[in-house]
């Protein structure tokens, strides 16, 4: 008799766990997988700047891809981590668009009316803008150059700062030719690649 009411018991409480979880889950506001999605690893990562670019969404690249970039002054890196942290080294040239300190803050609908006119906004070592409704952002600096192609670092693979400063940027200012790049500035640094 006394298992029957252990049986009971437990699959009482399974039962009411299952229901409260579900209930929990109907009052999420945000979008939340109730299994895990997997991000993508470094595996998952394009090595050619022509599947890159005709990627409808923001791609992982590759070091080698991220190099090539690089060297042949293809694409305006943008370095995703605390403004303290890219003050200390970054890649050279970069720019700063802390996600948690920059973009979270930043006025989204204002700076969607302002690309709507073809304004520049800009904000600490950035600023956003659009020609003809095409979106791009350029250092905050006097002549600087539009790039066709952003890469987003931060502190390398674990860092969700790279993966979800390309896709804020991608959904809020439907800025295309988005690359983030995974490993960041450890293998950057690892591969004697310059910084600053």
């Amino acid at each position: 008799m006394k298992k029957i009411n252990i049986y009971k018991e437990i699959i009482l409480i399974i039962s009411l766990s299952i229901f409260f979880a579900f209930i929990r889950y109907c009052f999420i506001y945000n979008e939340f997988d109730l299994i895990k999605v997997k991000v993508n690893n470094s595996e998952d990562c394009v090595n050619s700047i022509d599947v890159a670019s005709n990627s409808s969404e923001p791609r992982c690249i590759t070091s080698e891809l991220a190099e090539y970039m690089f060297n042949n002054d293809l694409g305006l890196f943008i370095d995703a981590r605390y403004e303290d942290s890219y003050n200390s080294e970054h890649i050279v040239g970069a720019v700063n668009l802390s996600y948690e300190e920059h973009a979270l803050e930043l006025d989204i609908e204002y700076i969607k009316e302002s690309i709507l006119y073809n304004e520049v906004e800009c904000d600490h070592s950035f600023c956003i803008g659009a020609d003809n409704s095409v979106s791009y952002i350029i250092p905050n600096v006097a002549n600087s150059k539009k790039y066709d192609y952003y890469i987003i670092y931060c502190d390398g693979e674990g860092c969700p700062y790279s993966y979800d400063l390309s896709i804020f940027l991608f959904e809020n200012f439907n800025i295309n030719n988005i690359f983030y790049y995974e490993e960041g500035i450890p293998v950057w640094k690892e591969k004697g690649l310059p910084t600053k």
